[in-house]
C-alpha cells in the first residue's frame, strides 16, 4: 500500500489516506511534502485545505 501511495503522492496527489481496519483501526494520511497524520478511532478524519469542510469520524469507517 505504502508504494503505491507513494506512487500517487509523485503524481500529482495531495493527500493519500492508507485505512488500517486489522488490529489498530486507524488511517494514516500521507501528504506530498513527505508529512503524515496518524488518525485513531478517537479522531476526526479531515483533509485540510484540499477538502474544506470535510469531516468523519475515523470509527464511523469502521462500523458494520
Amino acid at each position: 500500500m505504502r508504494e503505491k501511495a507513494a506512487f500517487y503522492l509523485a503524481n500529482g496527489a495531495q493527500i493519500v489516506w492508507l485505512a488500517y481496519t486489522k488490529k489498530r483501526r486507524m488511517v494514516e494520511a500521507l501528504y506530498a511534502d513527505g508529512e503524515f497524520d496518524i488518525f485513531s478511532e478517537a479522531d476526526t478524519l479531515t483533509a485540510g485545505d484540499l477538502l474544506p469542510g470535510f469531516a468523519v469520524l475515523v470509527k464511523s469507517l469502521f462500523e458494520e
